[in-house]
């Protein structure tokens, strides 16, 4: 479907990323969370070689994601895994950098520096992964999308530059590429209804049986998968004592409250996709 929400400096990023000649490898950061579909599979048609590097993987399922780094490196790149607070990335990333441009019998034609530019889908955390590497909070950052609008070149010393961009989508996603970007936080959330999204979320945990456990273990209870969803969000919003002041459940505040438990990792770590 087209995304209704594709501002102007995402679609001038794509257009620079298409055009760029000056860097000797892209770094993509993907969300280790939903690595298929936070994939810019547009990235591959540069002849460029590409880090993939699957960030908070903190959040994500430790098994899962093991077995997409496995499937990446089988595809020819190089896969590193990230967390926020990782300050050792640095030396891997050069070691990857290296690894890949040998590979590929690329030198960096500019300098004796590997320039790099640092791409991926909005609040993947690019500019979190830049400043571990640079050492210091040198970029912006917010756990929100579209903090960071235009590209920004950084010198580490003499063996990386970086360059970081804002977060780009493809301005066509399938539904199920949309869902899962929007609870993973990369869609601006006010454009989604949050009690949808919410109902959306806990089917599709119903539905998955590698994710069954975690709503069992939100309520303690086995049989809260017998529950309609919209039961299993008043259920939520009772355990959180969300009631408005009538007495009723206040199920527009629980959608919320759900959905950035799970986004902050509070019901476990979650991968919503598997290698297929």
């Amino acid at each position: 479907m087209a995304l209704k929400w594709y501002p102007g400096h995402m679609s001038k990023t794509k257009h620079d990323i298409e055009n760029t000649k000056i860097v000797d490898a892209i770094v993509e950061v993907l969300d280790a969370r939903a690595p298929s579909s936070s994939r810019g599979v547009f990235l591959n048609k540069f002849n460029k070689p590409i880090v993939l590097v699957l960030n908070k993987s903190d959040l994500a399922c430790d098994i899962l994601s093991k077995e997409w780094s496995v499937f990446f490196k089988n595809q020819n790149f190089e896969v590193l895994t990230a967390v926020s607070n990782l300050k050792s990335i640095r030396n891997r990333l050069l070691i990857s950098l290296r690894k890949i441009c040998r590979r590929n019998e690329i030198k960096s034609k500019f300098n004796k520096a590997f320039r790099v530019i640092v791409v991926g889908v909005p609040n993947s955390g690019k500019s979190s992964f830049i400043n571990n590497i640079l050492g210091k909070k040198r970029v912006k950052t917010e756990n929100r999308p579209g903090v960071t609008l235009k590209n920004s070149w950084h010198v580490l010393d003499n063996e990386l530059e970086i360059c970081d961009t804002p977060g780009v989508l493809s301005p066509k996603i399938n539904d199920d590429t949309e869902f899962k970007l929007n609870v993973l936080g990369v869609i601006k959330n006010t454009l989604y209804d949050r009690e949808i999204l919410a109902l959306k979320l806990i089917d599709f945990l119903k539905r998955n049986e590698f994710l069954n456990d975690f709503l069992v273990n939100i309520f303690k209870n086995p049989d809260v998968l017998n529950l309609e969803s919209n039961l299993i969000l008043t259920k939520f919003a009772i355990s959180r004592n969300l009631i408005s002041p009538g007495g009723a459940e206040n199920i527009n505040l629980a959608s919320e409250i759900f959905l950035n438990d799970f986004k902050k990792g509070k019901f476990g770590k979650i991968t919503l996709e598997t290698v297929t």
